[in-house]
């Protein structure tokens, strides 16, 4: 059986929850919920057949969803399966002790937060686990497209040619017409990647930061929080600003969703040196947060709200032991010496530092002569190279699908490097990014990135081949 989704709600809430179903048939996921039991049909045996079948696991949670004792029992059975799991609420509610349980480790989307059903969805599309359940018809069809549109352009290649034209332009044209070909039914699976990547872009461009109108005064939440309310053009939010002084017995912190109405968006801890703060829980809907200054933090929690983390985020938390970072990816702005001590020495150990996608540095003494960046890196740190010895050591590098973009002058001055292959997957390459690396010969990468003019200074022999 291939993989498909189940869907968990309560017949109650079919109004609310078929308009998510429909978008998720219309975008190729295979689903099941329980309207396709036939009538006579052994109710209970065919749900629990389906829920330990499938893949992954939507509960669509409501009050109604709440109080079904039918939903509760696909839940805890989902559950105990180790299904991948995603929490869909369709309301505000109030869980009881059980229900936060077993929702407190699984993914949760707020759908009755969006104002865009749309943009709604395709958040949704990007949960971990739901690539497996979509038809692969899509592929095929895109790979018919291409046919098609290959048999269309040789069609049209048979244009007469007029006699004068010497052998010398036939052949060019029909070079020329044959690269057109090959552009026209290029890999579809590169536009089905930049496609997914838009969609990540779109949901990252509703969190940018904007200009700010003005912030009221800093106010206290409970002797715990201090924070103050942030007018932007976009929208009204509560910025946490710190931790109050006054509290010296509490140890772990869970920050609430909304303050005065508004909802959190960032944490920028201004006051430096906060002793009495252990643990912190991170609200869904955060996507900044900077905690600099909190010497004795020693885990943090990130919603899946969070997608990028800023170079300082984490200074002089020199106690902080664990990051609980989202499920998708996040991009890490600093460097290696910029997270804290305790997991810079844990990936000191490993030959590829990567920490959220980024790749941080590479052991000297396990790397000579050709390397491969592992699967899963999509940035990487542009000091990590350039000021260690393996900028000498390396002669060829492999780069990995899941690469996004080579920032500037990462790769400067690495002077016995002659090969470099792109996966197809990068978007970028940055200024100087290989500048003087003057034994380069051969560079493969796709026809779709793309390279500052200066990528390549200083490498006369370069020969840059597209594909």
């Amino acid at each position: 059986m291939e993989d498909f989704i189940f869907i968990s709600y309560a017949h109650k809430d079919a109004e609310r929850v078929m308009p998510v179903v429909n978008k998720l048939k219309e975008n190729g996921y295979r689903v099941w919920y329980d309207d396709e039991i036939h009538p006579g049909s052994e109710w209970p045996k065919i749900i629990g057949e389906h829920v330990i079948a499938c893949k992954v696991f939507f509960a669509f949670i409501s009050k109604n969803y709440v109080a079904s004792k039918n939903c509760q029992r696909e839940l805890t059975l989902a559950q105990s399966e180790g299904k991948e799991f995603v929490a869909i609420f369709l309301e505000e509610v109030e869980l009881d002790a059980g229900m936060k349980l077993q929702l407190a480790v699984e993914q949760s989307v707020f759908m009755y937060k969006a104002t865009d059903m749309e943009v709604f969805c395709r958040k949704l599309f990007l949960t971990a686990g739901i690539e497996s359940c979509k038809q692969k018809e899509e592929l095929k069809l895109v790979q018919n497209n291409g046919q098609n549109k290959k048999a269309e352009t040789v069609k049209t290649t048979k244009t007469v040619v007029p006699t004068t034209r010497s052998g010398k332009e036939k052949v060019e044209e029909r070079a020329k017409k044959k690269e057109e070909t090959v552009d026209a039914s290029l890999d579809k699976t590169t536009q089905i990647r930049e496609t997914v990547d838009g969609l990540v872009a779109l949901l990252k461009k509703n969190f940018e930061k904007q200009e700010v109108i003005r912030d009221s005064e800093i106010k206290t939440w409970n002797n715990l929080l201090e924070y103050k309310i942030r007018e932007t053009p976009k929208e009204t939010f509560a910025l946490i600003t710190g931790f109050s002084p006054k509290n010296t017995t509490l140890r772990i912190i869970e920050i609430p969703q909304r303050l005065e109405g508004y909802p959190v968006r960032e944490i920028d801890i201004e006051r430096r040196g906060v002793t009495w703060i252990a643990s912190v829980i991170v609200p869904e809907g955060v996507t900044k947060i900077n905690f600099a200054g909190c010497m004795n933090i020693q885990s943090i929690t990130l919603p899946e709200s969070v997608y990028e983390i800023g170079a300082n985020a984490f200074e002089r938390c020199d106690s902080l032991m664990e990051i609980k970072l989202p499920k998708h990816e996040v991009h890490y702005r600093g460097s290696l010496r910029g997270l804290p001590l305790y997991i810079a020495r844990n990936l000191a150990k490993e030959t590829y530092q990567v920490w959220a996608g980024k790749l941080l540095g590479i052991k000297d003494a396990e790397v000579e002569g050709e390397i491969v960046i592992p699967e899963g890196v999509v940035y990487i740190d542009n000091w990590c190279i350039r000021l260690s010895d393996v900028s000498k050591k390396i002669t060829s590098i492999t780069f990995p699908s899941s690469l996004v973009e080579v920032e500037a002058r990462t790769f400067e001055g690495c002077s016995n490097l002659e090969y470099v292959t792109f996966e197809k997957g990068v978007k970028k390459i940055g200024r100087e990014a290989f500048a003087n690396c003057t034994a380069l010969k051969d560079v493969r990468i796709s026809r779709t990135a793309e390279m500052e003019d200066d990528a390549f200074r200083g490498c006369p022999n370069v020969n840059i081949i597209r594909y």
